[in-house]
């Protein structure tokens, strides 16, 4: 059987269905912005009539966030072995910039010594952008200035705290 070609009153498009698809979305998405309560009350009424198919769909949506954590998970074991910090290296970083900010200079409260938690430090170069766990691309920083810098390396923030000191002048 052909489908006979038709041609939109609205917008011209050909289609062969009942309506062409691009005025068909945009009746829709008009109809759910003027009936929001409409469409929650058969929302809630199909999902309560549905429940079988409703947990099916939770659980498939749950086993995907599951894969995706693990995999994530795989990523960043993988990334941390990469590295050969110690406990000891971390505390003797910490020491020798005085337990500050190596940007800010404000004092450090409750860094984590774990070579896998890394809180109160930084990456010179960040692991978004190929560093990696090393001794030489750790320093000590305070949670404000590591939001901060986010994926910045350590030259391109240097260069971005002397643009705000010289606009602040």
């Amino acid at each position: 059987m052909i489908m006979e070609t038709k041609k939109c009153n609205v917008c011209g498009a050909s289609y062969t269905e009942k309506r062409c698809q691009a005025c068909m979305r945009r009746y829709r998405k008009a109809y759910k912005d003027k009936y929001p309560a409409r469409i929650r009350a058969n929302t809630r009424k199909w999902r309560k009539n549905n429940l079988e198919k409703v947990r099916e769909g939770d659980r498939r949506r749950q086993r995907r966030r599951n894969r995706r954590q693990v995999e994530k998970n795989t990523i960043r074991r993988e990334w941390l072995k990469a590295g050969d910090l110690t406990r000891g290296q971390l505390i003797d970083v910490f020491e020798q910039h005085n337990e500050q900010c190596h940007y800010c200079e404000e004092r450090i409260l409750r860094p984590c010594f774990s070579p896998d938690k890394l809180n109160g430090f930084d990456h010179k170069t960040p692991h978004s952008r190929g560093g990696v766990n090393t001794i030489s691309n750790i320093i000590p920083c305070c949670n404000q200035c590591n939001m901060q810098k986010n994926t910045k390396t350590y030259e391109e923030y240097l260069g971005y705290l002397e643009e705000i000191r010289h606009d602040k002048f």
